[in-house]
């Protein structure tokens, strides 16, 4: 069993379930960007907390932006130092820090596990030891691009009256990532797509997806 940023090219289905992998992927972000920021952690299902978008928007006075926007400084910051913080845990044997990344109900999605996702926080964290004892070696991982879903809070009448200014909340996100690793004296390079949520300003990981490119049967151009 491989790690969470998929240290070897071992096991590979090929690109049909890497397409899969990131419809799945896909889909996760899309639910996830509309459900309201109240319902997490309740146990609801997506379709229940779904319906109540509309009206808890409307309670809370939000504007809200349908499309994801530049992440601010320290937002972006601090998902960069999400990438940082699992390579050093994951480097130095701590699997339960990685997994500590995570929120309880997180979706992993690897062409490394046989059932193709992995649920949960233990889990994962199980997942990532096999890795540690496998005494695989995270080399470098750059963020290549990070991106929020925000909204600008509707400040009270009595507010507005005072001139109260609204500064815009982030609280979801996605970033991208590409990884160098080594597995057994091999050199890997991969792929990484996080889908992000913040809690009480503390970003942490809902969804991601890790992809090994295979050199032998990739496509190299699409012109």
């Amino acid at each position: 069993m491989k790690t969470i940023f998929e240290l070897s090219e071992a096991g590979r289905p090929g690109l049909r379930a890497s397409f899969a992998h990131g419809i799945g992927t896909l889909l996760v972000l899309y639910l996830l960007l509309i459900i309201p920021s109240g319902a997490a952690g309740r146990g609801a299902s997506p379709a229940i907390q779904a319906k109540g978008v509309a009206s808890s928007s409307q309670q809370q006075g939000t504007q809200q932006n349908p499309n994801p926007t530049s992440c601010p400084l320290t937002d972006d910051a601090a998902i960069r130092k999400i990438a940082d913080d699992f390579r050093d845990a994951y480097n130095r044997g701590d699997a339960a820090q990685v997994a500590a990344l995570y929120t309880d109900s997180a979706y992993y999605l690897t062409q490394h596990y046989a059932d193709g996702i992995i649920e949960g926080r233990k889990n994962i964290q199980a997942y990532v030891q096999r890795g540690v004892d496998a005494h695989f070696h995270i080399d470098s991982i750059e963020v290549l691009k990070t991106n929020c879903a925000c909204a600008t809070p509707m400040p009270s009448l009595k507010a507005r009256i005072e001139g109260a200014h609204p500064t815009k909340q982030c609280n979801f996100a996605y970033a991208l990532a590409r990884y160098q690793s080594t597995n057994d004296g091999h050199k890997a390079m991969g792929v990484n797509l996080l889908v992000l949520r913040k809690f009480q300003n503390n970003w942490r990981i809902v969804a991601h997806e890790s992809v090994v490119p295979d050199p032998a049967t990739a496509i190299k151009k699409l012109d």
